[in-house]
């Protein structure tokens, strides 16, 4: 699960920060892993309150589905 959240909190970041999502080969610089840093860490910021937000949303229709027939 926590290699798709990384894939996942990577391509979410490259729509904004518009980094590549994988190094090119043998092309490891310290600019590409600083840009890297930035696009995950913009991605799992953004992953997090996407999932955070559909959950929330999720978890409130359940209830208030389940409180009514009570």
């Amino acid at each position: 699960m926590i290699p798709i959240i990384v894939l996942t909190s990577l391509k979410i970041g490259s729509l904004f920060t518009g980094g590549k999502m994988l190094p090119p080969k043998g092309e490891i610089t310290q600019e590409f892993i600083k840009e890297n840093l930035i696009q995950y860490l913009i991605g799992s910021f953004l992953l997090a309150s996407i999932a955070a937000g559909l959950l929330g949303i999720g978890v409130y229709l359940l209830l208030k589905i389940k409180g009514k027939e009570v």
